[in-house]
């Protein structure tokens, strides 16, 4: 990607590498010998003791708090956050917001760009997920983002996940007053589309 801006903020997502989450448990149970042998014992040491010297690089985990620019948009819960670390895929916890593919997405994506794009964010960041995103809750100004989203009625509060009180309690209120996509009488929840789009892919090969 140049170093010139994007003219749509989608291309900033799908132009950065994946980011890679470091796994200790991962790196212990790699070199563990799988024999009692000295010698295997031995080498397994030095190896360990060379890691420990390895310098920390970008790919590692994300401070737990982070200030920067808001680059890019990818849907109502994802976003490029320009910092001094480097850019980072945030994921925002707690929600979940309607698949670009699916109904309400774009005006989900439209409420999170109207909200934060171009803007300074803070960001509390709580870990990765599988896909390397950060996850966290972020800030603009006094403004939860990630409890807006909700309460707009633009993204579900994902339960499972983060079971915090405002989040259910924005979510009823959202419901109750038929914001966004509860103006829909049955909105499909994101997990459940994903789900079946993923049943009618493998549906579709089979098929071939």
């Amino acid at each position: 990607m140049s170093s010139g801006r994007c003219s749509d903020p989608r291309d900033a997502v799908s132009a950065l590498p994946p980011l890679r989450v470091h796994d200790d448990t991962t790196v212990r149970h790699a070199f563990r010998p799988a024999t009692n042998s000295p010698g295997r014992w031995l080498a397994a040491f030095a190896l360990s003791c060379c890691l420990l010297h390895v310098p920390a690089t970008h790919a590692g985990p994300p401070p737990a708090d982070l200030t920067g620019r808001v680059v890019g948009i990818a849907d109502g819960d994802t976003i490029v956050l320009g910092t001094a670390h480097g850019r980072r895929r945030v994921r925002l916890f707690g929600i979940d917001a309607p698949e670009s593919g699916q109904r309400f997405g774009t005006e989900s994506r439209a409420a999170l760009v109207d909200m934060v794009l171009g803007k300074t964010v803070s960001l509390r960041a709580f870990g990765a997920d599988r896909y390397g995103r950060v996850l966290g809750v972020v800030r603009r100004g006094s403004t939860d983002v990630n409890l807006a989203m909700v309460r707009l009625g633009w993204a579900w509060h994902a339960v499972r996940y983060d079971r915090r009180r405002p989040l259910r309690d924005a979510q009823r209120a959202a419901r109750a007053a038929k914001r966004g996509l509860w103006a829909d009488e049955r909105p499909v929840p994101p997990w459940s589309w994903r789900r079946g789009e993923m049943e009618a892919e493998v549906t579709s090969r089979r098929a071939r």
